[in-house]
């Protein structure tokens, strides 16, 4: 009995722990200033012709979901949010989140929902777009671990998922935006993977000055960026990965500002979570095919030579928000986004 009590008292305390980092102020900061901005703009696009569907790797009290609920780009109903899909690993995490959000859900790992989906397993793909809820708008990926993990191969298995959904998305010609939370701990990271990433960006430093230019202008020199600032790195090189990603898919890629905070270990050590925020804009070619237009280049050079250079660029351009910082600036906003997450937990 002792044994079961244990148990039981066990999950309970990690349950809390769960609960406690999500409601955490630096959390709920770039849900307000950042998820919540670019899924009124993603909403904004779709002119009211129809809701919003929207994937996520919620935690227990599914505050983003809430949070876009109040905001009025998702609905609620007797049975959860419609249009809302979530994956879950744990079956006894994924009972309680149902029973707010719904019944659209995975539970499994996300790389399998994606393997799944990408091979129509068991009609899955196909159930999804029966019931209108694929393809997805936004994709919420608050994985808050490593997307390069040391105990797998560089190509590991996020990133590899990252790119069937990006294939799966390009088959339907769907633009979607992509919010990714990764936690930047070098130590516990691939270093193969890390080189490859380095290299990609090197390779994009000479074959574009002007992007090496930002990129030391705006953060550092490459070798320093990724020695003393691997957070940055961190930011900066996976939006590089799915942008080359984004380019072989006809997509063109840009970023809104990116946010990092701390956070620390069982061990004591501290590491950044970094968030970023990316949105994919499927290009069609549309222009006349008249006998003027012949020779006209083909729209897959268009973007190489013209959506993917900009990309870069603004990948190296792009501001990481440091949002310790920001609360520590202005006290009272710590106290206001805590307030904010009250109100949406008693929804």
């Amino acid at each position: 009995m002792q044994k079961i009590q244990r148990a039981y008292k066990a999950k309970e305390e990690r349950k809390e722990i769960i609960r406690r980092m999500y409601r955490a102020d630096m959390k709920h900061y770039v849900r307000e200033y950042g998820w919540l901005e670019a899924a009124k703009k993603r909403s904004d696009t779709l002119k009211s012709k129809r809701e919003l569907r929207y994937f996520t790797l919620c935690s227990l009290e599914a505050i983003d979901i809430k949070t876009f609920y109040k905001a009025g780009i998702i609905s609620r109903d007797a049975a959860g949010f419609p249009s809302t899909f979530f994956c879950e690993w744990d079956k006894e995490l994924t009972e309680e989140i149902a029973r707010v959000v719904g019944s659209n859900y995975w539970s499994g790992p996300f790389e399998e929902f994606i393997s799944k989906l990408f091979s129509n397993s068991d009609r899955l793909l196909d159930k999804l777009k029966e019931q209108k809820l694929f393809p997805f708008d936004i994709y919420n990926l608050d994985f808050t671990g490593s997307c390069i993990p040391g105990d797998e191969p560089p190509y590991s298995k996020t990133l590899e998922a990252l790119t069937r959904l990006v294939d799966l998305q390009h088959k339907e010609e769907f633009n979607f935006d992509m919010f990714l939370t990764f936690r930047a701990k070098r130590h516990a990271d691939n270093e193969e993977a890390i080189e490859q990433l380095k290299s990609l960006i090197g390779d994009n430093c000479n074959k574009y000055p002007e992007a090496k230019a930002c990129l030391e202008l705006n953060h550092s020199a490459l070798d320093t960026l990724l020695s003393s600032h691997y957070d940055n790195f961190i930011a900066i090189a996976i939006p590089k990965f799915l942008s080359g990603i984004a380019k072989d898919y006809r997509y063109r890629l840009s970023i809104s500002p990116s946010f990092k905070y701390k956070r620390t270990d069982r061990d004591g050590v501290v590491y950044y979570i970094t968030n970023i925020i990316l949105s994919f804009e499927y290009i069609h070619d549309r222009r006349s095919r008249s006998k003027s237009k012949l020779n006209d280049p083909p729209i897959t050079d268009i973007i190489q030579d013209t959506y993917y250079p900009q990309s870069i660029l603004d990948i190296f351009n792009n501001n990481v928000i440091d949002v310790d910082k920001k609360l520590k600036e202005r006290p009272s906003l710590r106290a206001s986004l805590a307030e904010k997450v009250k109100e949406i937990q008693a929804l």
